[in-house]
């Protein structure tokens, strides 16, 4: 009915929403790491937690604290679109794929 017409707006929608929150979410972390595996120790360590540990985890903290939120927000539009774009694409071919192969998610509260 009238439901399943809007079944795949809703869809689209929600990988939008999702993939706004977690790229807002991850913006400030994925600064830092950029920040990180830029930096001189970068060419010594391993691990991004070496990098971490190497450059001082406070000194991390400080730097991010230095940015303020419009500091550690900067570049979030191109990364807001991508994710929230991408996140509404895999979410759709979830749904295609359920419906491809014939799969119902089951009700809550129903067991098999």
């Amino acid at each position: 009915g009238e439901r399943e017409h809007l079944r795949p707006c809703a869809i689209v929608l929600t990988g939008l929403v999702a993939g706004a929150a977690a790229a807002i979410v991850s913006h400030p972390a994925d600064l830092l790491l950029t920040r990180l595996c830029g930096s001189a120790t970068a060419s010594t360590a391993t691990s991004v937690a070496e990098c971490v540990i190497a450059d001082g985890v406070l000194e991390q903290a400080r730097y991010l604290m230095s940015l303020g939120l419009r500091g550690a927000y900067a570049g979030l539009a191109p990364r807001l679109a991508m994710t929230s774009v991408m996140t509404s694409i895999q979410f759709s071919l979830y749904e295609w794929l359920q419906m491809s192969l014939g799969v119902r998610p089951q009700a809550e509260g129903r067991n098999v």
